[in-house]
């Protein structure tokens, strides 16, 4: 079951619709009061996922309004890295996922508005500022392998200066000491 704003209807995961059964009418009543009609036993909306990388990739202009975020991020102090290091700061590893990895820095944790984040995915790459998506990558050698047992190597490196954030990312090889870079973001400070 899902309520929003008070109006409860029942959601099929399978086909994306939102139907309203009796019970759910009766409940949303007991909310709302009275509804406008009568909407038992009919289909009043239908959801689907849109891949944010995706709707990036196809719609250009709707780059800036799409956010992908991390579900937990648990901060480390062992994984910092010092923005006064001169030349910038690199993080190397290898990961596997059947899902999309995220990596994030801050400069307040808990201030969303100093986030980078990398989202790491079948579909492509994606660098996010403050919680929004700032630049996307869809070459097949940038993405992730989309598989839990799969193991691929990583870079992220990071150079700070006084007004701007430079941020590169690629991806390593097993078999050579090259590493390959997909993606760079030259980002200016406010």
């Amino acid at each position: 079951m899902v309520s929003c704003f008070g109006f409860v209807m029942t959601y099929n995961e399978e086909t994306g619709q939102f139907s309203v059964t009796s019970q759910n009418q009766d409940a949303s009543k007991k909310v709302l009061g009275t509804l406008p009609g009568d909407y038992a036993n009919t289909i009043v909306g239908r959801a689907e996922y849109v891949n944010p990388l995706e709707h990036s990739r196809n719609n250009r202009e709707g780059l800036m309004s799409i956010v992908q975020a991390p579900c937990t991020v648990k901060w480390s102090n062992s994984y910092q890295i010092d923005p006064s290091v001169e030349g910038g700061q690199c993080l190397y590893f290898v990961g596997a996922s059947a899902g999309d990895i995220f990596v994030t820095f801050a400069a307040i944790p808990r201030d969303t508005t100093t986030w980078f984040h990398l989202q790491i995915g079948l579909q492509g790459v994606a660098l996010y500022k403050g919680m929004k998506l700032v630049k996307y990558e869809g070459a097949k050698h940038a993405r992730g392998l989309g598989a839990s047992n799969l193991f691929q190597p990583y870079f992220i490196c990071l150079d700070e200066e006084t007004s701007k954030t430079y941020i590169k990312y690629g991806i390593g090889s097993d078999t050579k000491k090259a590493w390959s870079t997909w993606s760079t973001l030259t980002s200016t400070h406010h």
